[in-house]
């Protein structure tokens, strides 16, 4: 598993590939008490899952808070952004 990286372009657009073009998805973990994730989009969905601790995600306008056990689908070409929540995990 791959960490995350932040690798956007000037209009906020994620412009690394994930995985090939025979199967294009990858996997990725980011522990977001030591950073958050920047509002991004990208041309791929996204599901994710929240292992540990609570965190604050923000999709469009709208901000859900995510804790251990539950998980989330982004459609594509959607603004969204992540952080921990303080004092957590």
């Amino acid at each position: 598993m791959q960490d995350i990286q932040d690798v956007y372009d000037e209009r906020g657009r994620e412009i690394r590939s994930h995985g090939s073009a025979l199967f294009p998805a990858a996997q990725y973990s980011a522990n977001l008490s030591e950073r958050s994730i920047a509002w991004h989009w990208h041309d791929e969905f996204e599901v994710g899952y929240v292992t540990q601790g609570c965190v604050h995600l923000d999709v469009g306008s709208q901000h859900v808070e995510l804790r251990a056990g539950e998980g989330f689908f982004i459609n594509l070409g959607v603004l969204h952004a992540f952080s921990a929540v303080p004092g957590s995990p």
